[in-house]
C-alpha cells in the first residue's frame, strides 16, 4: 500500500483545477441564462406566437414567486395549459398580453414590463466567482499591491517636488517669504 504523502492537501494546481471549474460552470450557466432571456425577449418582439396569458397559480418560494397559467395565441390555434409565466410576481386577474417561443413551449413571457430583465439571485451567485477571477486578473496584470504603492509613494513623490519648485519660485519672485 502506497501513501501519498499531499493526500488532502491543499495545493495550488487543485486550487487552479477547483477553480476552473467554478469559472466554467458560472459562465456555463450565464451563457444558458442569456439564452433563456434572448428568447423571451424576442418571442414577445414579434419572433414567437403572441397571445393572451391568464395567471392560474402563483406560489411563493424561498427564491421567489413561481406563476403559472394557461396561454392562448391571438388565432386561438395554441393553446398551451400550465406553463410558467414570466413577468408576473402576484395573481392577476384577468388576462394579460404575452408570448411563447413556439407551439410546444413550456413557459410563456409578459409583454408588460421587461422580465428579461430581472435580475435573480440565482445570476448574481454565477457573477461571484466570475468577479473574483476578474479581480485577480486585474491585479496580477497591473503588478498587485507592490507596483501600486510604488506608483503611490512616485506620485507623491513628483507632487511634492511640484510644491516646492512652485514654492521656489514664489521666493524668487518675492511674492513669499
Amino acid at each position: 500500500m502506497t501513501h501519498r504523502s499531499d493526500a488532502g492537501e491543499i495545493t495550488l494546481g487543485r486550487l487552479l483545477r477547483l477553480g476552473f471549474v467554478i469559472v466554467f460552470a458560472s459562465l456555463l450557466f450565464l451563457f444558458l441564462d442569456t439564452q433563456h432571456r434572448t428568447a423571451g425577449y424576442q418571442a414577445v418582439h414579434g419572433e414567437g406566437i403572441l397571445g393572451s396569458i391568464t395567471v392560474t397559480k402563483c406560489d411563493a418560494h424561498q427564491l421567489g414567486t413561481v406563476c403559472t397559467g394557461d396561454f392562448v395565441s391571438a388565432d386561438g390555434k395554441v393553446q398551451r395549459h400550465d406553463v410558467r409565466v414570466n413577468g408576473v410576481e402576484a395573481l392577476a386577474a384577468g388576462t394579460l398580453p404575452g408570448a411563447v417561443t413556439g407551439p410546444d413551449a413550456d413557459e410563456a413571457w409578459t409583454a408588460d414590463g421587461t422580465p428579461w430583465l430581472t435580475p435573480s439571485i440565482f445570476q448574481f451567485s454565477a457573477l461571484i466567482p466570475l468577479a473574483v477571477v476578474l479581480a485577480m486578473l486585474w491585479t496580477f496584470l497591473t503588478g498587485g499591491p507592490r507596483t501600486w504603492r510604488a506608483q503611490s509613494h512616485a506620485l507623491r513623490a513628483k507632487y511634492a517636488r511640484d510644491r516646492a519648485v512652485a514654492h521656489q519660485r514664489q521666493v524668487r519672485m518675492g511674492r513669499v517669504h
